[in-house]
């Protein structure tokens, strides 16, 4: 695996009027320099949504490259987020396929970031 950046600010936020969780994983605390990965996806999808390719995640960076899907499987540790991307995902954001995103948070940003992570994959199964 190779490390893209070390977080050290990370953002969650469940917009329930558009059914969705959005996190803001940025490699500065100054929100306008940087590298940042922004990471979405529903709450829940009916089978319209599924039909439309809007059953996944989406992902935009700070180069302002984005696609829909893309993550095969992601993993948090303490310290540490590791993503697994298809290889045309990682083509389109510039990142490695295997990658690892050290996490320099606080213990509370780095327990909302292991919360979410966990919630998320409960209102997916």
């Amino acid at each position: 695996m190779a490390v893209v950046f070390t977080v050290s600010k990370v953002a969650i936020d469940d917009l329930t009027d558009l059914n969705a969780v959005v996190a803001g994983l940025a490699e500065n605390t100054d929100e306008l320099e940087g590298r940042y990965l922004i990471i979405g996806r529903s709450n829940s999808v009916d089978e319209q949504d599924s039909a439309l390719g809007l059953d996944t995640y989406h992902i935009e960076n700070e180069r302002g490259s984005s696609c829909s899907g893309g993550i095969v499987s992601h993993a948090f540790e303490p310290g540490l987020l590791r993503l697994h991307l298809t290889s045309e995902a990682a083509d389109v954001l510039e990142l490695p396929v295997e990658a690892e995103f050290p996490l320099k948070l606080s213990r509370d940003e780095q327990r909302i970031v292991l919360i979410s992570g966990e919630a998320a994959d409960r209102s997916r199964r």
